[in-house]
């Protein structure tokens, strides 16, 4: 992993329930311009299932967002 990129994609993150789900994780510079760049593509509008911004895209970082995050959000 390089936190240089500002985005890890498709991290296995294991539940308490033992499933695995894929979350996507981004840095709030990185995030703003690869919407920037789809939008100028023509892209009408972008969603993302599973995203996560965090101030840096670290293990400590990820971990601590996953953490906080509703049970919900991993429906």
């Amino acid at each position: 992993m390089t936190e240089s990129k500002g985005y890890l994609d498709d991290v296995d993150v294991e539940l308490d329930d033992g499933s695995i789900v894929k979350i996507n994780f981004y840095d709030p510079v990185r995030l703003a311009q690869d919407i920037e760049a789809e939008l100028g593509r023509g892209a009408v509008g972008l969603a993302w299932k599973r995203l996560i911004v965090v101030d840096s895209v670290t293990p400590a970082a990820m971990q601590a967002a996953v953490q906080a995050m509703s049970p919900d959000f991993f429906d």
